[in-house]
């Protein structure tokens, strides 16, 4: 339900529910890293203004002045759909981090509709785990400068127009293989 402001208009009220803490659980310094992302997820820095901690899980409440509230569903829209401005997709996806590192899941609501803005799904979204690809093959080319001024070798060379350059590190060189190069 809308609220009249001091000046007389009226606001929307939105909340950040955090599954994981209550407000006197919550540690102060990442409760600061939460505001200040979604705020950046928000935009229209001055008319969401924060309200209170609700009881219960951490639910930060804010309020977004009545004239920002179109601005702020169309930007949650955008980002829900993934072609949001990038500072709140960024933003977005840091929250949604910082949720999967303190064990949580997340909603944003605006109360006037009743219904989840977007959602966080923090733990319950698996990491994404990179693990290193190591993929041998040849190149073939014209040797442009081998040099280097550390145990490492690094080479530079002409293939099929393009110069490619890297690095062939100390065990190749200890081993003796550079020598196959030539």
């Amino acid at each position: 339900m809308p609220r009249k402001t001091k000046s007389g208009r009226t606001s929307t009220e939105y909340r950040f529910k955090i599954d994981a803490y209550t407000p006197q659980t919550m540690p102060m310094a990442r409760l600061a890293t939460y505001m200040a992302e979604l705020a950046q997820l928000l935009g229209e820095p001055t008319a969401v203004h924060f309200k209170r901690l609700a009881p219960g899980s951490t639910v930060l409440v804010q309020t977004v002045d009545a004239e920002a509230v179109p601005k702020v569903r169309q930007r949650a829209t955008a980002v829900r759909r993934g072609d949001g401005p990038q500072e709140a997709l960024r933003a977005y996806k840091a929250i949604n981090k910082f949720l999967r590192e303190d064990n949580a899941t997340g909603a944003l609501r605006e109360r006037q509709t009743s219904g989840i803005v977007l959602k966080f799904p923090g733990r319950l979204e698996a990491e994404e785990k990179y693990t290193a690809v190591r993929e041998f093959g040849s190149v073939d080319g014209v040797i442009n400068r081998i040099g280097g001024r550390d145990e490492t070798i690094h080479v530079s060379l002409d293939a099929d127009g393009r110069q490619i350059s890297g690095v062939l590190y100390d065990a190749l060189h200890r081993k003796g293989a550079w020598k196959a190069l030539f």
